[in-house]
């Protein structure tokens, strides 16, 4: 048998040249397809999605609630679900289950202003007494002072006489030793001895009549010391007491005061009976009946919509993506009922149907479910529609825009789970601190 085997039928089987170097040309051409698409521009993004609301929490969907007891008695003209209202437009009366509230609280304003009138005049009474009673006091304390400083004269001019008792002693015993030493000698008469000694004895009893003065001054005068301190304190526990009782009076103005106006609180809460519309919108919801419903304090009412032009759309995003998101970072919306085109998520400017939106502000927090909300508004050049078209709680999708890199980069970093370039200024992605283009991301090889 020959060691060469000839497999003709295999050799005829073989596909034509022609087949095969289109597929290798297809092949190539897919190759290099896939190395040019590495290098294409791609925008990174991070998706959410909400709904349109009012920039201003005062012009969002207001629930009205009821501000007094009772039921509904009756409906505004032409109130109904879906009318527009005005300003101060009145939407409904409420009125209380007693007829006689009104009349009765009118009463009690009445008695209560007339408590508080009295206790401010019996205060005004009392501080013209503490007054009076002050300048008593300052009066008889006058008087007191001045027989004080009368009974001090008096008791100097009383120990002067002492004094001038003493030295007519100290004469008068002079003479009387001398005339006794002469009349035991026999050198003077019995009658000049005599009369010596009766002058000295005179003397003597003046001194004491003098002293006996002194201590009677003195105890005048500690009398008068002590009349003055007992007058003293009298008055000013007069004083006192009257002090006492114009703040006691000025506590119970204070109570009716306070009385009154709880009082009057509830007479201007019952005279809300008339609930008017708080801005220009439209009555969303009516959530009360009239004449079948017995409404309390805080019930709700109806729901209003203000009309307001202020739009802005408040998308959620992951916790994930939070930390990349900026005050100022450009989002592209897609509104619900206004169709888009959108070519692939990594060209959001090229989407036909979009509108154009800035970060207005980013909550602190969560909503308790790790979503964050940011409030996109309406960039200037961007015309967004009309608030008829768009209104409130229009569901929205949000691209919030990044930096722009190659695709290749952006498949590797999906590949491997990494986050998007993080800035960490927070400006515009095209362009760095010096207003120069940025470097381009080497595709991993």
């Amino acid at each position: 048998m020959s060691s060469e085997t000839n497999f003709t039928a295999l050799q005829e089987a073989q596909s034509p040249h022609a087949p095969r170097r289109l597929a290798k040309l297809l092949l190539g051409l897919l190759l290099l397809t896939i190395a040019a698409m590495a290098l294409v521009p791609w925008q990174q993004n991070l998706p959410g999605n909400g709904r349109v609301v009012a920039y201003h929490p005062t012009e969002r969907p207001q629930t009205i609630e009821s501000p007094i007891y009772g039921r509904i008695v009756r409906w505004g003209k032409d109130i109904v679900e879906g009318v527009k209202v005005s300003k101060g437009q009145m939407i409904l009366e409420i009125r209380d289950n007693d007829p006689d509230r009104a009349d009765r609280l009118a009463t009690q304003v009445a008695a209560v202003k007339e408590k508080l009138n009295l206790s401010m005049a019996k205060a005004a009474t009392y501080g013209r007494q503490v007054v009076d009673l002050a300048e008593a006091r300052e009066q008889i304390l006058e008087a007191n002072r001045q027989l004080i400083e009368e009974a001090k004269r008096k008791l100097d001019a009383e120990r002067h006489s002492v004094e001038a008792a003493e030295s007519a002693v100290s004469q008068t015993r002079s003479n009387y030793e001398r005339q006794k030493r002469l009349n035991e000698k026999g050198l003077t008469s019995g009658v000049a001895f005599e009369k010596d000694r009766r002058s000295y004895e005179e003397a003597t009893a003046k001194l004491n009549a003098a002293r006996q003065y002194v201590e009677g001054a003195q105890n005048y005068l500690n009398s008068k010391q002590a009349e003055l301190e007992q007058k003293s304190r009298e008055a000013t526990t007069k004083i006192d007491y009257a002090r006492a009782m114009q703040q006691e009076a000025l506590g119970d103005a204070a109570v009716a005061r306070k009385e009154l106006s709880e009082i009057e609180g509830k007479q201007a809460q019952f005279d809300r009976r008339i609930v008017e519309a708080p801005r220009d919108g439209m009555i969303l919801r009516l959530l009360a009946n009239d004449n079948s419903e017995m409404l309390k304090e805080g019930d709700p009412l109806f729901t209003i919509v203000p009309e307001t032009s202020d739009r802005a759309v408040e998308l959620w995003l992951a916790g994930n993506d939070i930390p990349l998101v900026a005050v100022g970072r450009e989002v592209r919306l897609q509104f619900e009922g206004w169709p888009a085109v959108q070519f692939a998520a990594g060209w959001p400017r090229a989407a036909m149907g979009t509108f154009g939106g800035h970060i207005a502000a980013i909550d602190a927090t969560d909503n308790g479910k790790g979503k964050f909300r940011v409030l996109v508004r309406p960039n200037q050049e961007s015309d967004w529609p009309d608030e008829r078209f768009l209104r409130q709680g229009v569901r929205t999708n949000g691209w919030v825009l990044l930096d722009t890199v190659a695709l290749g980069y952006e498949v590797w970093r999906q590949l491997n789970g990494f986050p998007p370039v993080y800035d960490d200024a927070g400006n515009d992605s095209t362009s760095d601190k010096d207003g120069k283009a940025p470097k381009k991301i080497k595709v991993p090889k």
